[in-house]
This record gives C-alpha cells, structure tokens and sequence, in this order.
C-alpha cells in the first residue's frame, strides 16, 4: 500500500466494508476510492469465489462501469483500489429531488441497461 495514501474521508461504508479516498503517489494527486473487505471470516470457498468477481471485475472496462485499478491482498483483507466517482448515489439524488424527470430516469436507465450488457457480454 505504498502506492497510495489514505486521506481518511470515509466515502461510504456497506456490509462488506467502508470506501476511502486516497490519492496515487507520484501521480500528481490523482485520487482513488480504496475499499477495504474483512476476509478473515469468510469461509475458503467463499473466498475463491469472491476473487474470480475481482478478477472478473479487474477485466472490465467501460464509461459505465467503474474500474478497478489494483488490488492488494494480506491474510485478513483485500483492499479494492478503484476510481473515485464522486457523484453521489442515484437513490440519493432521486430522494432529494423528489421527482426525477423522464428524459433523466430515461438516460439513467440506458447507461446501467449498456453497463449491464457489457457485463454478459465479456
């Protein structure tokens, strides 16, 4: 982990573990998401399956699709290092605005709907 230095900003956090910015040494800045999973207590094959998705997902590469630079893995945790996409959630933006007009929810749908058909088709 040498390559990047957490900020401590707490992006998000889920079931599996808190997102962090972080930027790339020697890369003038350039800041990263890094999630950190807990894999201490996951059963091996579990495990297996959760790094072929990582690998998987290591291969992907589309505008829609955020993508996932590197990954470092020690005995107790897999630190995902990905783009930093800082636009929030479209569940939030969609509460605050209280309606979500059709041209929008049209658009939003077509770029997941093209996400979604790079995915099964790679």
């Amino acid at each position: 982990q040498d390559d990047y230095q957490l900020s401590g900003k707490v992006l998000g956090r889920g079931y599996s573990g808190e997102v962090q910015m972080a930027t790339q040494r020697g890369q003038q800045g350039q800041r990263v998401a890094v999630k950190v999973l807990r894999v201490d207590h996951i059963a091996a094959s579990k495990l297996e399956q959760l790094k072929c998705e990582v690998e998987n997902f290591l291969r992907m590469d589309h505008p829609h699709i955020t993508r996932l630079y590197d990954v470092y893995e020690s005995k107790d945790s897999l630190a995902l290092v990905m783009e930093c996409m800082e636009g929030g959630e479209l569940f939030d933006r969609v509460s605050e605005q209280k309606r979500f007009s059709e041209e929008d929810a049209s658009n939003a749908l077509w770029q997941m709907l093209l996400a979604l058909n790079y995915i099964h088709t790679h």
